[in-house]
């Protein structure tokens, strides 16, 4: 048995989240094609954005990445940790695992909305949670967004970068509009965050 399948299963997922586990599995250990060569990770990666990743789905990936999960617990114990663009995906699969290893997170998002149903998600599974919604691409959204984060949480000693988007494209047919999206949310999203933490050196 596949071990996302197993896994999965033991989690009490569903058919359709035991299929996309072991897709996201292919996908994220850089397989280029899925189980007999006839999608590449693109057209993958494009069907679950489509249906709209679960949480359920990519912490059943995470799961099977790393079988021993179970030995974090307290390894984290006491330390305050950001996480960007955590409200989903790969981010709620980071945020909810440091919870999990007893790190109290701050969920970033771009919509208090998100960032909040991630937060009730955590607290709900016992671990400690707050909202820290904003623009973590532009300076002054970072300055703020990493002031919440300390002042509620009271202090941090670690942040995860983990925004970001994809753009496809060619030199030919990326938009300008694009390319600004993917330099301030790939690179600037990266640096401001450390900048307004630490300052500049």
């Amino acid at each position: 048995m596949h071990m996302y399948a197993e896994i999965a299963r033991k989690e009490g997922a569903t058919a359709e989240e035991v299929r996309d586990a072991m897709r996201v599995g292919i996908l994220f250990s850089g397989g280029p094609r899925d189980r007999g060569g006839k999608r590449s990770s693109r057209e993958i990666w494009s069907e679950l954005r489509s249906k709209r990743i679960t949480n359920q789905t990519l912490l059943i990936y995470l799961k099977s990445e790393n079988r021993k999960i179970k030995e974090l617990s307290g390894l984290l114990d006491g330390k305050k940790i950001l996480v960007t663009g955590a409200a989903r995906g790969i981010g709620f699969a980071i945020a909810s695992a440091a919870s999990k290893a007893g790190a109290s997170v701050a969920i970033n998002d771009l919509t208090v909305e998100m960032a909040d149903k991630a937060v009730v998600s955590i607290t709900k599974s016992g671990g400690e949670a707050c909202a820290a919604p904003g623009d973590v691409s532009v300076r002054g959204g970072a300055l703020e967004i990493v002031n919440r984060a300390a002042n509620v949480l009271g202090g941090l000693d670690g942040l995860v970068n983990n925004a970001g988007i994809v753009r496809f494209g060619t030199v030919a047919t990326t938009t300008d509009e694009d390319w600004d999206a993917t330099l301030a949310v790939n690179f600037s999203a990266v640096f401001s965050p450390c900048v307004e933490r630490h300052g500049p050196t």
